[in-house]
């Protein structure tokens, strides 16, 4: 007995449960108002939305949940050829538990998609205006016609027909785009069911499905309808009855996430300006761009030296959406070095270089990192020496200064003598011509005079400086001998 009780708990806990697992739908206030489920639930708010109009039973439109249920769809509107209140699950009677026969008219653009007429029609139809250049829905169609009445007369039938410019030439002129995927085949029970197009057919009677009350329905499909963005469409979504008004069926129509088709641009810099082409990410990809250093506008390459140092505003439009960002561009550092001169003797005293800002590294020849320079270490000639500094916001520069290194003069004199300290004045020549002589009994044009200097070695040094300015000098020795000594012997 006890065995008997837990069975039976268990039993009605999982009823309860499943009871809470189901399609949900509400007509209720605000969901009973053709502007509220337009507006509001299919476009979000996001669009401006006009001359919206509902033709059908007031009970056969609204809106649906479908979370908790195999329909496909999360949420949107739903519109039924009879009551939405009948379309919650379980799937109790497989013959059309709750069909509902408003004896309303048909639809006539729903007549000319299939043979035979329509009635019990539910037809919402508004005027929009795109915010993108491709309109996308996604739809469920159901019937409890299925399967029972499949190739019979009861083809009931769905469209969405859309009025207004095609983007590829002409204008659509209440055109149907609730196809059987990948043909031209409206959606109907004939053309989606267990034996056609199965693929696209759930079997909800067999087993019966616990969530909704349809015996078969289609999976999710997606329309993609080519549009003119800020350009008025008039759309019009319609379903019936076709032959008479019994076992009903119903769409359920996808609200719109429109926010998804807002573009974004990744954010990107500060770049250098003398930085290669960068590559901007924008979302969704296939978008044009604008703005100083774009390089074409449907190319995502932005060109630092092509925009120039500054700010600049770059845009990225998707259809009629834009988004712009700001791309900061860095000039190179300005440096500017200087020396106290740039020609140098070889022999000149070692010197700071200056540069500025300070902070960078000096390289070369007979330089320290750090701007020391030495002229006697240095190769005779040209010395090029580099100056490189990365500034705060990672932007490197360089410069550079030639330092002239030039060559001591080669000096000399002809030496000669020796000399007697009764000898005449001599000329002694420098090496190259021009330069002073120094020295004991010389003067600085170079005569020499023994008799003046007197007996002895003398030095004697020749300094030239040429036309560089750097000095060099020769010193040598000259011998100045005494006079002989003379005696005569007197023989008388």
């Amino acid at each position: 007995m006890n065995f008997f009780k837990i069975i039976v708990f268990l039993a009605s806990f999982f009823v309860t449960k499943s009871s809470f697992a189901q399609l949900f739908v509400s007509n209720n206030t605000p969901y009973n108002t053709a502007q509220y489920i337009v507006q509001d639930v299919l476009f979000g708010g996001v669009i401006s939305v006009s001359n919206i109009q509902y033709i059908g039973a007031t009970n056969a439109m609204g809106y649906f949940d479908g979370t908790n249920s195999n329909i496909g769809i999360n949420s949107g509107v739903v519109l039924s050829t009879g009551s939405i209140q009948n379309l919650p699950g379980p799937n109790n009677d497989a013959g059309g538990a709750g069909d509902t026969d408003f004896n309303l008219p048909g639809n006539n653009f729903l007549n000319s998609l299939i043979s035979g007429n329509t009635q019990d029609a539910a037809v919402l139809q508004f005027d929009f205006i795109p915010q993108v250049n491709v309109l996308t829905f996604n739809f469920v169609f159901g019937s409890e016609e299925y399967m029972e009445y499949v190739n019979s007369n009861f083809n009931d039938v769905f469209g969405i027909f859309i009025s207004g410019i095609n983007p590829n030439g002409g204008n659509y002129l209440t055109t149907n785009f609730a196809l059987i995927p990948n043909t031209t085949s409206p959606v109907s029970i004939d053309n989606v069911n267990a034996n056609t197009n199965q693929i696209y057919y759930i079997n909800n009677e067999n087993p019966p499905g616990t969530t909704v009350q349809l015996d078969g329905f289609t999976v999710g499909i997606q329309v993609s309808i080519p549009v003119v963005c800020n350009t008025t469409y008039t759309l019009a979504i319609a379903i019936a009855d076709v032959t008479d008004g019994l076992y009903d069926s119903a769409v359920f129509f996808e609200a719109l996430d429109l926010t998804q088709n807002v573009p974004t641009i990744a954010s990107a810099g500060p770049f250098c300006i003398d930085d290669s082409d960068q590559i901007l990410i924008g979302t969704p990809n296939g978008g044009i761009w604008f703005g100083n250093g774009i390089v074409t506008i449907t190319s995502p390459l932005f060109s630092p030296s092509l925009a120039g140092v500054g700010t600049h505003t770059i845009t990225y439009t998707q259809g009629c959406l834009s988004t712009t960002t700001q791309i900061i561009v860095n000039a190179l550092p300005l440096i500017v070095l200087s020396s106290p001169q740039i020609d140098y003797c070889e022999d000149a005293l070692s010197f700071n270089l200056s540069a500025n800002p300070t902070g960078g590294t000096w390289s070369g020849n007979a330089v320290s990192n750090s701007g020391f320079f030495e002229p006697n270490q240095a190769n005779i000639g040209v010395n090029t020496l580099t100056y490189d500094y990365t500034d705060s916001n990672g932007c490197f520069n360089s410069e550079s200064i030639d330092i002239n290194i030039n060559a001591l003069p080669s000096v000399g004199f002809a030496t000669s003598g020796p000399f007697c300290i009764s000898d005449p004045p001599i000329n002694v020549i420098g090496i190259p011509i021009g330069g002073i002589f120094t020295g004991n009994g010389i003067s600085t044009s170079g005569l020499f005079n023994p008799s003046l200097v007197g007996q002895g070695i003398h030095f004697i040094t020749y300094s030239y400086t040429d036309f560089n300015g750097c000095t060099n000098s020769y010193t040598s020795s000259i011998t100045v001998h005494p006079n002989p000594s003379t005696s005569f012997i007197n023989h008388f």
